[in-house]
């Protein structure tokens, strides 16, 4: 539900709201779970948002990761 959630999210993701939202949200979710790939993916979002840097590339890599484990929960 949770990833679900957040795929919600990352969909409309246009305002620094939901972005600081996705990766504190995001990174709170891979700790619990153990998933280091999404927590370093979740930290790299908040670092660049933080410094001001372009963010695509980081929201197309937590994306991605976000969908590899929703097709691998539909899977099971």
């Amino acid at each position: 539900d949770d990833l679900n959630h957040v795929a919600q999210v990352l969909s409309s993701a246009e305002d620094s709201t939901s972005i600081d939202y996705i990766a504190r949200f995001l990174a709170g979710v891979a700790r619990s779970s153990h998933d280091q790939p999404l927590e370093e993916a979740a930290a790299a979002l908040a670092r660049d948002h933080s410094a001001g840097r372009a963010l695509a590339a980081d929201l197309a890599r937590i994306s991605g990761l976000v969908q590899d484990r929703l097709a691998a929960v539909r899977i099971s």
